[in-house]
Formats: C-alpha cells, structure tokens, sequence
C-alpha cells in the first residue's frame, strides 16, 4: 500500500529540497508541489493591493486531493510538500508520516530577503508571510511525526530511513 507523506513549514524552511531527495532515493516515488495547485492571481484574495499567496484560500484543494488520489493509486510513496501541507484534515488523517520544517524567524527574513522570485517584497509584507504561517501551519493542530529546525542536507538520509521504515 502507498505511503502519503506530508512535508510542511514555513517559506524556504527546505520543503521542496527535502521532497525532491525523497523522490529521488525512495522506490517508486512522487513529489507533489502544492505550489503547482496556486489559483489564477484573480481568483486569490489580496492584502494592501498585492496577491495573498498565504492563505489557504489561494490552493484549488479538489485539483490537488484529486492528484493525491491518484498517486496513491500509482507509487508506493507520496510526497505532498507546501506551506498548507497540514491544512486539510483528510490528507492529515491519511498520512502515514508528517514532517515539519522550522526556521527561527530571522533566518526566514534573511532567507526571504535573498529570494527574487517575486522581486523585492517590502517588510510589511514579509511580517504578513510570517504571520500567516504561524496561523496557517498546522490549523488542526495535527500530531507532527518528525520537527526539524533548520533542517541540514545531511539529515535527509535519516528522514528517508524512518520513511523506508514505516509499516
């Protein structure tokens, strides 16, 4: 039977890094990005005329359950990363492993800072990100099986071992 896997945290805690390792060494293997299942711009809500990327609000939940879905069918793990990976009780409750990423905050703004993905973000907005995340990350307040602080490269291999693990 596949094993769902849920990996959340705050912004550029190492989400995707992590997931993509795991698909990489783990047999039969998929990684899901909850950022692949972002609304139109037009559809999300905004805060001070820009686009709130962090609310749940901002995910077409059905389009990603359904891809959850089938994967399930197809791979022997799943691996769903985002920053909302806790946000739908369903996917909690049939996760077989859930792991969470932390950073203190000031590494999150330094981080942050450095990404230009969606250019320079002012400070009002990056405390916005951090804010939201602290309410967002786990609204259910779901039992985390393994909490990283600023996870290393390194621990990825332990992460892969308890997955392999897993019954």
């Amino acid at each position: 039977m596949a094993k769902l896997i849920l990996i959340g945290g705050v912004s550029r805690s190492g989400k995707s890094s992590l997931a993509q390792y795991l698909a990489q060494h783990l047999p039969h293997a998929t990684h899901i990005d909850q950022d692949e299942f972002v609304l139109p711009a037009q559809q999300i809500p905004k805060i001070n005329d820009r686009t709130d990327w962090e609310t749940p609000e901002s995910i077409g939940w059905q389009q990603l359950i359904a891809k959850v879905k089938d994967s399930l069918n197809n791979y022997n793990y799943v691996l769903l990363e985002g920053i909302f990976a806790f946000q739908n009780e369903a996917l909690n409750d049939q996760a077989d492993l859930k792991v969470m990423l932390k950073l203190p905050k000031e590494e999150f703004l330094e981080k942050r800072k450095k990404e230009q993905r969606w250019g320079e973000e002012p400070e009002w907005f990056l405390e916005h990100v951090w804010k939201a995340h602290l309410i967002h990350c786990n609204p259910h307040q779901t039992a985390i099986d393994l909490t990283f602080n600023s996870i290393q490269y390194k621990e990825f291999s332990k992460i892969q071992d308890k997955i392999e693990l897993l019954p």
